[in-house]
């Protein structure tokens, strides 16, 4: 029941973003199929360390700075929290690439603390995965000529937001408060 509704407002999301002219779904899959990896391989788990070992040194010890800078302000926002190996966002950060590039130090800690509280304090995880299979199938349903890696490459992209909003909602619903950052 869960997943249907995720993917009627799914579908809503990327109706209103087609109407405002914002993304067209045909330049979605379009930039989706030049992604995509030959066919039966998956991707390793990411790990800084192992993306870091890739870097020259000047970029290591640049990357590390970076890291360090950005793990000590978790830290004194959010005793107990830290960066993980396996934040893609941190990397971002640390590199000045991806997201994190439009990112404040402040707006890097405040999601890192917020995921790591979602995951160890709610149900986010369990929604993630599960909400995202159905939502990617029932596009599958709808559109059986897209392969399966194109329509999870968009849904795992669009449906994240969403489902860090219903785990917040419920969390709230539940007494479970988000933690504070100065």
């Amino acid at each position: 029941m869960w997943g249907a509704c995720a993917c009627h407002r799914f579908l809503a999301w990327l109706s209103a973003l087609r109407v405002c002219g914002t993304v067209r779904a045909r330049s979605i899959f379009t930039t989706m199929r030049a992604k995509k990896q030959p066919a039966g391989r998956t991707r390793p788990p990411f790990s800084i360390e192992t993306a870091i070992a890739q870097l020259d040194e000047d970029e290591q010890f640049e990357t590390r700075q970076n890291l360090l800078e950005l793990t000590t302000a978790i830290e004194a926002a959010a005793p107990g929290f830290t960066v993980r190996d396996d934040s893609r966002l941190a990397w971002q950060y640390a590199t000045h690439t991806g997201d994190a590039q439009s990112m404040t130090r402040a707006q890097v800690v405040s999601e890192i603390v917020v995921i790591q509280h979602l995951y160890g304090r709610t149900s986010y995880n369990e929604l993630l995965q599960k909400d995202m299979k159905e939502v990617a199938a029932a596009f599958k349903v709808q559109y059986p000529h897209i392969k399966w890696r194109d329509l999870w490459h968009i849904v795992r992209e669009h449906m994240i937001p969403i489902i860090k909003l219903e785990a917040v909602a419920r969390a709230s619903a539940h007494g479970v408060e988000l933690p504070s950052l100065p």
